[in-house]
């Protein structure tokens, strides 16, 4: 049985994969999502155009990374800015909803 998450109104335009929101810089290939990579072309458009890597809309005037302290010490991250809401709401589902669902 597939679990089905309400969405926030903030993601709500995003694609879906097995009822879950699917980030703006993730990579589709072969018409679903792979989270084991990024689409370059998003991250790029994230970097120039200064959209939110998660809902792909603009940014605030406030941004924030995710990462651990390694990655603050070094002033290095693997995504590009998000907005604070969309921050937080990505790490509440991946370690909470997404934690208890089966691998897609």
């Amino acid at each position: 049985m597939e679990r089905v998450l309400k969405i926030p109104e903030f993601l709500a335009h995003l694609k879906t994969y097995g009822g879950y929101p699917v980030p703006f810089t993730q990579l589709w290939a072969f018409g679903k999502p792979d989270f084991r990579a990024v689409d370059m072309e998003h991250c790029a458009r994230c970097l120039r155009d200064k959209l939110c890597a998660i809902c792909g809309r603009r940014l605030g005037e406030y941004c924030y990374f995710i990462g651990g302290p390694l990655s603050k010490k070094n002033r290095l991250f693997v995504d590009p800015a998000m907005q604070a809401m969309r921050g937080v709401r990505l790490a509440d589902l991946r370690f909470s909803e997404w934690a208890e669902t089966r691998i897609l």
